[in-house]
Protein backbone atom coordinates (compact mmCIF):
# COMPACT_ATOMS: atom_id res chain seq x y z
CA UNK A 1 0.00 0.00 0.00
CA UNK A 2 2.88 2.26 0.41
CA UNK A 3 4.10 2.53 -3.20
CA UNK A 4 -0.02 3.82 -4.19
CA UNK A 5 0.32 6.32 -1.08
CA UNK A 6 3.53 7.78 -2.69
CA UNK A 7 1.72 7.79 -6.30
CA UNK A 8 -0.85 9.66 -4.97
CA UNK A 9 1.31 12.23 -2.80
CA UNK A 10 2.78 13.03 -6.06
CA UNK A 11 -0.09 13.40 -8.06
CA UNK A 12 -1.45 16.37 -5.49
CA UNK A 13 1.89 17.83 -5.65
CA UNK A 14 2.36 18.10 -9.16
CA UNK A 15 -1.25 18.98 -8.88
CA UNK A 16 -0.86 22.22 -6.51
CA UNK A 17 2.11 22.90 -8.45
CA UNK A 18 0.04 23.25 -11.75
CA UNK A 19 -2.88 25.16 -9.84
CA UNK A 20 -0.49 27.74 -7.70
CA UNK A 21 1.19 28.26 -11.96
CA UNK A 22 -2.27 29.08 -13.10
CA UNK A 23 -3.24 31.17 -10.45
CA UNK A 24 0.08 33.41 -10.65
CA UNK A 25 -0.87 33.48 -14.28
CA UNK A 26 -4.19 34.76 -13.86
CA UNK A 27 -2.76 37.61 -11.33
CA UNK A 28 0.17 38.73 -13.69
CA UNK A 29 -2.79 38.52 -16.41
CA UNK A 30 -5.19 40.72 -14.33
CA UNK A 31 -2.83 43.40 -13.25
CA UNK A 32 -1.89 43.44 -17.20
CA UNK A 33 -5.57 44.48 -17.82
CA UNK A 34 -5.95 46.50 -14.69
CA UNK A 35 -3.14 48.75 -16.56
CA UNK A 36 -4.42 48.91 -20.13
CA UNK A 37 -5.64 52.45 -20.97
CA UNK A 38 -9.21 52.73 -22.05
CA UNK A 39 -9.59 52.49 -25.97
CA UNK A 40 -10.99 55.41 -27.91
CA UNK A 41 -13.40 52.59 -29.38
CA UNK A 42 -14.84 51.94 -25.85
CA UNK A 43 -16.44 56.04 -26.41
CA UNK A 44 -19.67 56.88 -27.72
CA UNK A 45 -21.21 60.32 -28.42
CA UNK A 46 -24.54 60.40 -27.46
CA UNK A 47 -27.15 62.89 -29.05
CA UNK A 48 -30.54 63.28 -28.01
CA UNK A 49 -33.27 66.24 -30.24
CA UNK A 50 -36.35 66.76 -28.43
CA UNK A 51 -39.04 67.84 -30.82
CA UNK A 52 -42.57 68.69 -29.98
CA UNK A 53 -44.81 67.84 -32.65
CA UNK A 54 -48.48 68.97 -33.07
CA UNK A 55 -51.39 69.97 -35.87
CA UNK A 56 -51.77 73.12 -34.68
CA UNK A 57 -50.71 75.44 -37.34
CA UNK A 58 -48.03 75.02 -39.74
CA UNK A 59 -44.34 75.57 -38.46
CA UNK A 60 -41.32 73.84 -39.16
CA UNK A 61 -38.35 74.50 -36.58
CA UNK A 62 -35.36 75.82 -38.96
CA UNK A 63 -32.87 74.16 -37.04
CA UNK A 64 -34.77 70.92 -37.79
CA UNK A 65 -33.48 71.39 -41.14
CA UNK A 66 -31.55 68.43 -41.07
CA UNK A 67 -34.12 66.14 -40.31
CA UNK A 68 -37.00 67.31 -42.44
CA UNK A 69 -37.41 64.30 -43.94
CA UNK A 70 -37.72 61.57 -41.76
CA UNK A 71 -40.26 64.49 -39.80
CA UNK A 72 -42.15 64.61 -43.01
CA UNK A 73 -42.78 61.14 -43.19
CA UNK A 74 -44.41 60.82 -39.83
CA UNK A 75 -48.22 60.91 -40.01
CA UNK A 76 -50.66 63.30 -38.47
CA UNK A 77 -48.46 66.17 -37.90
CA UNK A 78 -47.86 69.48 -39.50
CA UNK A 79 -46.14 71.29 -36.74
CA UNK A 80 -42.67 70.97 -35.37
CA UNK A 81 -40.66 72.96 -33.01
CA UNK A 82 -37.17 72.09 -31.01
CA UNK A 83 -37.56 71.50 -27.52
CA UNK A 84 -33.74 70.54 -26.86
CA UNK A 85 -30.60 68.82 -28.53
CA UNK A 86 -27.97 67.73 -25.73
CA UNK A 87 -24.65 65.96 -27.08
CA UNK A 88 -21.94 63.70 -24.52
CA UNK A 89 -19.28 62.02 -24.92
CA UNK A 90 -19.26 58.78 -22.38
CA UNK A 91 -17.66 55.78 -21.72
CA UNK A 92 -19.57 52.12 -22.79
CA UNK A 93 -21.38 51.38 -19.49
CA UNK A 94 -21.88 55.19 -18.00
CA UNK A 95 -24.83 56.36 -18.06
CA UNK A 96 -26.35 59.22 -20.04
CA UNK A 97 -29.46 61.15 -18.19
CA UNK A 98 -31.63 63.50 -20.03
CA UNK A 99 -34.50 65.32 -18.70
CA UNK A 100 -37.42 65.36 -20.68
CA UNK A 101 -40.45 68.36 -20.91
CA UNK A 102 -43.10 66.38 -18.45
CA UNK A 103 -41.19 65.47 -15.90
CA UNK A 104 -39.83 62.97 -18.05
CA UNK A 105 -35.85 61.04 -17.90
CA UNK A 106 -34.42 59.28 -20.49
CA UNK A 107 -31.41 57.24 -19.41
CA UNK A 108 -28.97 55.58 -22.40
CA UNK A 109 -26.42 53.75 -21.28
CA UNK A 110 -24.20 52.28 -24.28
CA UNK A 111 -23.68 48.36 -23.86
CA UNK A 112 -21.36 48.01 -26.57
CA UNK A 113 -19.20 49.67 -28.45
CA UNK A 114 -17.84 48.59 -32.16
CA UNK A 115 -16.21 50.52 -34.74
CA UNK A 116 -19.75 49.68 -36.74
CA UNK A 117 -22.38 49.95 -33.75
CA UNK A 118 -23.18 50.77 -30.94
CA UNK A 119 -25.91 48.88 -28.87
CA UNK A 120 -27.84 51.04 -26.51
CA UNK A 121 -30.23 50.87 -23.51
CA UNK A 122 -32.74 53.27 -23.38
CA UNK A 123 -35.32 53.84 -20.63
CA UNK A 124 -37.47 56.42 -20.53
CA UNK A 125 -39.09 57.60 -17.36
CA UNK A 126 -42.07 59.32 -15.76
CA UNK A 127 -42.73 59.58 -12.32
CA UNK A 128 -40.45 56.83 -11.57
CA UNK A 129 -42.38 54.16 -13.78
CA UNK A 130 -40.59 52.93 -17.40
CA UNK A 131 -42.67 54.21 -19.70
CA UNK A 132 -39.85 52.83 -22.47
CA UNK A 133 -37.74 50.16 -21.78
CA UNK A 134 -35.71 48.83 -24.59
CA UNK A 135 -32.32 47.90 -26.17
CA UNK A 136 -31.16 49.22 -29.75
CA UNK A 137 -28.55 48.34 -32.06
CA UNK A 138 -27.41 52.16 -34.26
CA UNK A 139 -25.00 51.45 -37.08
CA UNK A 140 -22.47 54.44 -37.57
CA UNK A 141 -24.89 56.59 -38.33
CA UNK A 142 -28.10 55.41 -37.34
CA UNK A 143 -30.84 57.33 -35.18
CA UNK A 144 -34.01 55.96 -33.29
CA UNK A 145 -37.09 57.74 -32.47
CA UNK A 146 -39.14 57.56 -29.28
CA UNK A 147 -42.52 58.97 -30.42
CA UNK A 148 -45.64 59.27 -28.54
CA UNK A 149 -45.62 61.06 -25.28
CA UNK A 150 -48.33 63.01 -24.93
CA UNK A 151 -47.18 66.68 -24.33
CA UNK A 152 -49.63 69.60 -23.86
CA UNK A 153 -51.92 69.28 -27.69
CA UNK A 154 -49.39 67.05 -29.26
CA UNK A 155 -46.58 64.96 -28.56
CA UNK A 156 -42.77 64.93 -27.83
CA UNK A 157 -40.79 63.04 -30.70
CA UNK A 158 -37.22 61.93 -29.33
CA UNK A 159 -34.69 61.72 -31.85
CA UNK A 160 -31.43 59.04 -30.20
CA UNK A 161 -28.25 58.93 -32.33
CA UNK A 162 -24.77 57.55 -31.51
CA UNK A 163 -21.86 57.37 -32.68
CA UNK A 164 -18.62 55.51 -31.65
CA UNK A 165 -15.65 57.86 -31.34
CA UNK A 166 -12.77 57.19 -33.83
CA UNK A 167 -9.88 55.46 -33.51
CA UNK A 168 -8.17 57.05 -35.90
CA UNK A 169 -5.20 59.68 -34.57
Amino acid sequence: MKPAAAGCRRFFRERSVAVASAASSLVALVALVAVVPVEAAERVIVQVVTVFATNTGEHFDSQLAAMRRQLDKLPHYRSYQLMSRQSRDVSRGDPVDVEIPGGRILRIVPKSVGDDRVLLNVLLRQDSRAVVRTDVTLGPTGTVLVGGPRHGDGVLIIWIGAQPVSTAP
